[in-house]
């Protein structure tokens, strides 16, 4: 069964789950699966986001984005994960620079790790992610909010064109 098939089913995908909902009669088959091997990076990812998971842990939440970011650096230099802090990358228009944009993280040389401490990542975040990834030429950002007890992260990916 997949996505692009005429079973008029309803297809979601939220992160990496994708839930297939079948009619069959009067009954309804659940079919849920776990979309984990087409993910662009997923091993860089699942890495970065367990780092996170230490460093929240650990010191907790409640402090600025600087804190998690320095903690973030500490705990990839602990596990042997090369890492840049705050890079520079120039904004242009029309061959003319505006300024830079400096990313809190890039890892791998592939993922830019964007720390932040808001109630909840939203469409402004994701939006903001979206750019930065363009101006880095990038295809994949995580957005790592350590506002509350338990991490909350959004992967962005910017699809090649």
């Amino acid at each position: 069964m997949n996505a692009n098939s005429d079973d008029h089913g309803i297809y979601v995908h939220q992160r990496s789950f994708a839930v297939f909902v079948t009619g069959l009669g009067n009954y309804f088959r659940f079919v849920c699966e776990v979309i984990m091997a087409d993910l662009l990076l997923k091993e860089e990812c699942h890495k970065i986001v367990g780092c996170a998971m230490e460093v929240l842990n650990t010191v907790g939440h409640g402090f600025h984005e600087k804190i998690y970011e320095n903690g973030l650096m500490v705990e990839f230099r602990l596990r042997d994960i090369p890492a840049l802090q705050q890079p520079e990358f120039p904004i242009t228009y029309k061959a003319t620079q505006l300024g830079k944009y400096i990313p809190d993280l890039i890892c791998f040389d592939q993922v830019i790790v964007d720390t932040k401490t808001v109630e909840r990542i939203g469409d402004h975040e994701i939006g903001q992610m979206l750019n930065y990834l363009k101006v880095t030429e990038l295809q994949v950002g995580l957005l790592i909010n350590f506002k509350h007890a338990k991490l909350e992260w959004r992967r962005v990916v910017l699809q090649s064109s």
